[in-house]
């Protein structure tokens, strides 16, 4: 390690959570310790196709309650909207 070079710190200034087992960190986190399961059927598209008819998903996330724009990604609205609610710990709203 170079001595000459300042060493950074970073600090955790909340959590956020959009995941199977809810769309909070709270809501995640009393359903995890309840020993419940996000996985379910697939409900975001047809599997009829498909031989795995289970899957892990986000429920009853809308990305336009967290977001002006929703032409993105629904992965990116997931990630940015996760990582906006670690910054205060509820539900933020964004604007680009």
């Amino acid at each position: 390690m170079n001595r000459n070079k300042e060493l950074k710190r970073v600090v955790i200034t909340g959590m956020g959570a959009i995941t199977p087992l809810g769309n909070s960190a709270g809501e995640f986190w009393k359903n995890m310790v309840a020993g419940k399961s996000g996985v379910d059927f697939i409900s975001k598209f047809d599997s009829t196709h498909f031989n795995t008819k289970l899957a892990a998903e986000v429920k009853g996330f809308k990305s336009s309650l967290h977001l002006k724009k929703t032409k993105l990604v629904h992965t990116i609205c997931l990630h940015i909207c996760g990582s906006s609610c670690c910054r205060s710990d509820k539900t933020c709203r964004i604007k680009f």
